[in-house]
């Protein structure tokens, strides 16, 4: 006597279903939920932690020289740290790093002419910027 296991399978399978139809249900009202709520700390406002659909502005404002500046929050998780852009441009123009065979000849390819660590821009980064930095 063979027992019929096709009911079996079939409610098995239609309560995979209403599971799953459940969990997505709860998803997406906590996604319309979450859309509603303030953001409270800067993984909030990231631009690559923003909620699609959420209408929030992932900038913040930083003190250079006693006046505040925005910036962007692009990344939360940039290595540790979080990486921000100033959202507007500096006035005084810097090059990366003068050639060192003077104006008339360009950087060679040995000469390792984008190595940002030894760059003239990060040496004002890590020196004259920051310390225009919390109203320094």
């Amino acid at each position: 006597m063979k027992k019929n296991i096709a009911p079996k399978v079939l409610r098995a399978i239609r309560l995979t279903i209403l599971m799953a139809l459940l969990v997505l249900v709860g998803w997406w009202g906590y996604v319309l939920w979450s859309r509603g709520q303030p953001p409270t700390t800067i993984v909030d406002i990231a631009y690559d932690n923003i909620r699609r659909g959420r209408d929030v502005d992932y900038r913040i404002f930083i003190e250079e020289n006693s006046e505040l500046v925005s910036y962007l929050v692009l990344a939360t998780n940039y290595g540790g740290n979080v990486l921000l852009l100033r959202e507007h441009v500096m006035d005084e123009s810097r090059p990366f790093n003068p050639s060192p065979h003077g104006r008339e000849r360009m950087w060679g390819w040995s000469d390792f002419g984008a190595y940002y660590p030894t760059s003239d821009i990060d040496n004002f980064l890590n020196t004259g910027f920051k310390d225009t930095l919390g109203g320094g």
